[in-house]
């Protein structure tokens, strides 16, 4: 009988065995990812945002319902999905100017928050990114941050540092962020020239400052696509975006953007360290003051073809490489410049049917369109 219950507990035991490494094969078991439900008023799954992260594993997802929370949020090298379910005009994460609003150490996403008043000394005022791990930003409003002081701080709004690699900010509006040194919307910072580079593509990137360059966008060796640079400031060159090293920066409509000295200084792009500048559309450069140096594209080692020049206080000031003879200056003609709409009519320069294909970031979107006659008897051959 002994001999009977010592085989029946081996069996027992080797199922339970069995079970356990089953379970742990198929995901089953206490790391599995979880799900974290956070409400302004305190009564979700933990009382802050912070609070979630600092309880959340790698993996898991902090979704946050609509309101208004008074945080700095480190995300502790945890790769998260962090969303504000109701979109960013009612989920806001406030800094109070106490501190950057996120830190983001271990990659993730990040979608659908207001990201407002943060302020820190070096990098990053709204958000920082630090290490390799992919992250995504994207569908906020990244708004009233700041970083540094005059001639110190880089990326009012969003700050990748030299370590990122493949990050994607994209689809967000970046507004009235500044930066004591460069970079007042965005500062990429990263310094591989091999892939995968950080992409920043359509946002809105408006009324940025930065204290020396690069107000809207600065880049060395990130691709900047499909943006709309508008009415951005730099004290010095950059306006609107600033490259010094190998960047991409191909279909962006960059309008409005101003340098604040009366020397000539790129005051829509400021390309040098071997950058390409294609099929952007740079218009309405130039200086704050009674000088007209502002160039809509100042260029040194750069390869610059396909954009269009049009109203800027001069076209170019390039050295070393003069920028191609695809590049031209004719009116983009733009939907409605008043209203701020910046696709284009249909029989825009810059439409697709164009020599060099779309030009800026936006398509054709109003204009009048042709109209023919067409016989009843026609339309009912088709039917037959």
């Amino acid at each position: 009988m002994l001999g009977r219950h010592a085989k029946v507990d081996d069996v027992r035991h080797r199922v339970a065995v069995g079970t356990f490494v089953f379970l742990i094969s198929a995901g089953v078991n206490s790391s599995a990812a979880r799900t974290w439900h956070i409400f302004a008023d305190g009564s979700g799954d933990t009382p802050t945002i912070q609070a979630a992260i600092d309880s959340s594993m790698s993996g898991d997802s902090i979704l946050v319902a609509a309101g208004t929370y008074f945080e700095n949020l480190n995300t502790l090298g945890k790769s998260l999905f962090l969303s504000g379910q109701s979109g960013p005009e009612v989920t806001v994460i406030d800094g109070e100017q106490a501190a950057r609003v996120l830190f983001l150490t271990g990659g993730g996403v990040v979608e659908g928050f207001t990201i407002r008043n943060g302020r820190a000394i070096t990098f990053g005022g709204g958000i920082r990114v630090q290490g390799s791990a992919p992250v995504t930003i994207r569908n906020n409003i990244i708004e009233d941050n700041v970083v540094g002081e005059f001639k110190s701080g880089y990326g009012g709004g969003v700050f990748l540092d030299q370590a990122t690699r493949g990050a994607v900010v994209e689809d967000n509006i970046i507004r009235r962020n500044s930066a004591g040194d460069q970079g007042g919307g965005v500062f990429d910072d990263a310094g591989l020239s091999a892939p995968p580079n950080n992409v920043i593509r359509r946002n809105t990137v408006e009324r940025n400052i930065a204290g020396i360059s690069g107000g809207g966008l600065k880049l060395r060796y990130g691709i900047a696509t499909e943006n709309l640079v508008v009415n951005n400031w730099a004290t010095y060159f950059g306006g609107g975006i600033l490259t010094t090293g190998r960047a991409v920066v191909r279909n962006n409509t960059v309008v409005s953007n101003l340098t604040a000295n009366n020397f000539i200084n790129g005051a829509g792009i400021h390309a040098c360290g071997g950058a390409t500048i294609d099929a952007n559309i740079v218009a309405y450069s130039g200086t704050d003051g009674p000088a007209n140096a502002g160039a809509g594209i100042q260029c040194c080692d750069a390869i610059v073809t396909c954009n269009d020049l049009w109203g800027n206080d001069l076209d170019f000031s390039c050295t070393n490489n003069p920028p191609a003879a695809s590049n031209f200056a004719a009116d983009p003609l733009f939907c409605n410049l008043e209203e701020n709409d910046y696709h284009l009519e249909r029989s825009s320069p810059c439409g697709p049917e164009g020599t060099c294909g779309l030009v800026g970031a936006y398509g054709v979107a109003c204009g009048k369109v042709r109209v023919e006659t067409v016989r009843w008897g026609d339309v009912k051959s088709l039917y037959r």
